[in-house]
């Protein structure tokens, strides 16, 4: 280990923690860059609690992320599956097609749709993650300017 590389090392710990020290405690799950630290820093010889008061981390997560790459060889956090999709991609483009043809046919896509077991609110979910909007009327107002003047 020579001298340069734990200079380096300890620059760029310093680095991180001046641009993330107002982020402490934003997310639980370390990120990208705190894991390529760790691994700069265990490469470097440190122990995990030396590691964990330079990066202000817990030592179960340094303790993981190590683990982790020893037994995997990734650093990025995988994708979370989370619950299944009422429609697959092919509907979603149906509804986006349906809806570019006729603008005022979103009542009856999701009418439709609701009997096949996908609410209304996932339809509009649909167009909002292709950007589309949906706009209401503005109100009309109760009294004309007739009557407006007489009072």
């Amino acid at each position: 280990m020579s001298a340069v590389s734990f200079s380096f090392g300890f620059c760029l710990c310093r680095l991180y923690l001046q641009f993330k020290r107002c982020y402490q405690h934003e997310d639980q799950r370390a990120d990208y860059g705190r894991k390529q630290a760790t691994l700069k820093l265990r490469e470097d010889g440190k122990s995990i609690r030396a590691i964990a008061q330079t990066l202000i981390i817990a030592r179960t997560t340094i303790w993981n992320v190590l683990k982790k790459t020893e037994t995997s060889g990734v650093l990025n956090n995988r994708r979370r599956t989370g619950r299944l999709r009422k429609t697959a991609a092919v509907d979603d483009r149906n509804i986006v097609r349906a809806v570019e043809k006729n603008p005022k046919t979103v009542s009856d896509i999701t009418n439709n749709l609701q009997r096949a077991g996908v609410s209304q609110p996932a339809v509009h979910r649909r167009l909002q993650e292709q950007k589309f909007r949906g706009y209401t009327r503005g109100c009309k107002p109760l009294i004309s300017n007739k009557k407006t003047r007489w009072r």
